[in-house]
C-alpha cells in the first residue's frame, strides 16, 4: 500500500505498519492520510483526522464514484480539519464525522480487500 500523510510517503506492508502509521499526529493533534495501491491514486481512501474525530472519503477506481463517511453526530454545522503541518485548514460537515476507531477499522479493511470498505456507512457524492 502507498500511504501519504502530512510528512511523507511510505510503503505499508503489514496491518501493524498501517496501525502505527495512522497513529501519527504531527500538528494540531491532526493528520491527513491518503491510502492507495496504484500510482494513479485510485481507488483511494482519504482520511482527515483531528483529536478523536475523522472524516473519510473513498474515491473509486473503475466506477469513478466518490463517497464520504456518514457519521451519527446529531450536531449540525462544521468542524475544522487540517491539510498539512503549515495549518492549512478544510471545513467539513459534522454529519460526516466518525470515530478514529472506525477510521482505523476502515483503513485496515481497505488494506486487506483493496475495495471500498463496508464497515462504514457511505454517502455518495
Amino acid at each position: 500500500m502507498i500511504a501519504n500523510d502530512f510528512e511523507n510517503e511510505v510503503i505499508i506492508d503489514t496491518v501493524e505498519d498501517l496501525s502505527t502509521f495512522l497513529d501519527k499526529r504531527p500538528a494540531n493533534n491532526s493528520n491527513h492520510f491518503i491510502l492507495t495501491f496504484n500510482e494513479s491514486g485510485f481507488p483511494q481512501l482519504s482520511m482527515f483526522v483531528k483529536d478523536d474525530y475523522s472524516v473519510i472519503y473513498f474515491l473509486g477506481g473503475e466506477s469513478g464514484k466518490a463517497f464520504v463517511s456518514c457519521g451519527n453526530s446529531e450536531k449540525s454545522g462544521t468542524e475544522i480539519f487540517y491539510e498539512n503541518t503549515l495549518g492549512s485548514s478544510i471545513t467539513l460537515a459534522r454529519e460526516n464525522i466518525v470515530s478514529v476507531q472506525l477510521m482505523i477499522e476502515t483503513a485496515k479493511q481497505f488494506f486487506l480487500t483493496k475495495e471500498q470498505p463496508i464497515c462504514v456507512e457511505w454517502f455518495e457524492l
